[in-house]
């Protein structure tokens, strides 16, 4: 038996971009600070995850001065966090290095895996059998989105190491 198979047919173009190309900011560099932020959008939960790149002390001076969010963690690699801030959640990964080794890409996973959680379970979302489905595809989703905007920075900037 041959196999059928219809061709869509279609009056116009209706969205001409990508989702994923929009769910990705622009790098900002904060004044008075050595970062480089990018926020990240994931519409279908409205949720915004910041990717801040630099060092550890860096990314706490910043979450001290510009939101009141104090650091308790000493030196980490690799950072997250959720916290308010004058009725908003931030939602927040701190990455130190990427050198786009293996290594970099575990610690970028890692800290995704804390982000999908506090950002799921901000919303309601309890991990689960019901809800483990929904987790690895925000996750997969954000890690895709993260190695993206590193990948755009990389090409603006010659980004290497912080170390």
């Amino acid at each position: 038996m041959i196999q059928q198979t219809k061709i869509l047919k279609y009056e116009k173009v209706l969205v001409k971009e990508t989702m994923k190309e929009d769910a990705i900011g622009q790098w900002l560099k904060p004044a008075k600070y050595e970062l480089s932020v990018v926020p990240i959008y994931i519409p279908v939960f409205k949720i915004t995850l910041n990717v801040a790149y630099g060092s550890f002390e860096e990314f706490k001076r910043f979450m001290l001065q510009e939101f009141e969010h104090k650091l308790e963690h000493h030196d980490a690699n690799a950072f997250a966090c959720s916290f308010e801030h004058k009725g908003t959640t931030w939602n927040f990964i701190n990455i130190t290095t990427n050198d786009w080794t293996a290594t970099d890409y575990g610690t970028i996973c890692h800290e995704l895996h804390h982000a999908t959680h506090f950002s799921l379970e901000n919303m309601g979302v309890t991990y689960g059998s019901a809800g483990e489905e929904v987790y690895a595809y925000m996750q997969g989703y954000l890690m895709e989105l993260v190695v993206r905007a590193f990948v755009m920075l990389r090409k603006k900037t010659k980004i290497s190491s912080n170390k």
